[in-house]
C-alpha cells in the first residue's frame, strides 16, 4: 500500500483539505471554554483598537507605539500573562503597564485592561483616575460599563464571546467607535 502524501494529492484536494481545517477551526474559534476567557479576552481588546478612534485617528495606528495598561489581583495573574505574550511578539509596538503596582512615570494609555470576573470588586480608583482620559477601558466585570467602562467582555449561556459598549462614556472621554465594532455589540449604552 502507497502513502499518502501532500505532493500526491491533487490540487483540488489540498484545497479542500484547507477549506475543511479552516472551517474547523473557525468554529471552535467563535466558543469560548472555561479559563479560556484569560487568553480570548486580551486578544479581542487589541484587535478592537483599529475600530476606535481619538482625535480621528484610530487608537492602532500604524507606527505608532501602543500603550496598554492591565490591573490583574488574580491569583495566577493569566490575564497580564496573556497580554505579555501578545507584546513580547512586537515589542516595538506594544508597551506594556502593570496598574496593579504603582507607577512612577505618567503615561499616555491607549488601552485600559481590567481583568475581574463578577466575584471581584471594581478597582474604583482606576476607573476614577481614567473616567476624563481619552482612553478605551476594556474588562470582563458585569457593572463595568455602568461603571464608567468602555467596551466589557463576556461569554453568553452559549458559551459565545459578547460585546457590551458604553457610547455614553466614549463619547464623554472623546473616543469615538466605529461602526464595524457597533455590529458586533450585544449591548449599547447610548
Amino acid at each position: 500500500m502507497q502513502a499518502v502524501t501532500i505532493t500526491s494529492l491533487k490540487p483540488v484536494w489540498i484545497v479542500l483539505l484547507c477549506l475543511v481545517f479552516l472551517c474547523s477551526w473557525q468554529l471552535g474559534a467563535a466558543k469560548v471554554k472555561k479559563g479560556d476567557k484569560a487568553e480570548l479576552f486580551p486578544a479581542l481588546a487589541v484587535n478592537i483598537l483599529p475600530f476606535v478612534d481619538r482625535d480621528g485617528q484610530s487608537l492602532n495606528e500604524s507606527g505608532k507605539v501602543v500603550y496598554i495598561g492591565v490591573y490583574d489581583r488574580n491569583r495566577n495573574r493569566r490575564v497580564f500573562k496573556t497580554f505579555e505574550g501578545l507584546c513580547d511578539k512586537q515589542p516595538e509596538r506594544y508597551m506594556l503597564y502593570d496598574l496593579s503596582e504603582a507607577m512612577e512615570e505618567e503615561v499616555v494609555f491607549d488601552l485600559i485592561y481590567i481583568a475581574s470576573d463578577k466575584s471581584d470588586v471594581l478597582p474604583m480608583e482606576i476607573l476614577d483616575y481614567f473616567s476624563d482620559k481619552a482612553v478605551l477601558v476594556v474588562g470582563e466585570h458585569d457593572e463595568l460599563l455602568e461603571a464608567g467602562g468602555i467596551v466589557r467582555f463576556r461569554t453568553s449561556e452559549g458559551k459565545k464571546a459578547e460585546l457590551g459598549i458604553n457610547l455614553k462614556q466614549a463619547k464623554l472621554v472623546g473616543l469615538s467607535i466605529r461602526s464595524q465594532l457597533l455590529r458586533r455589540a450585544t449591548e449599547l449604552i447610548r
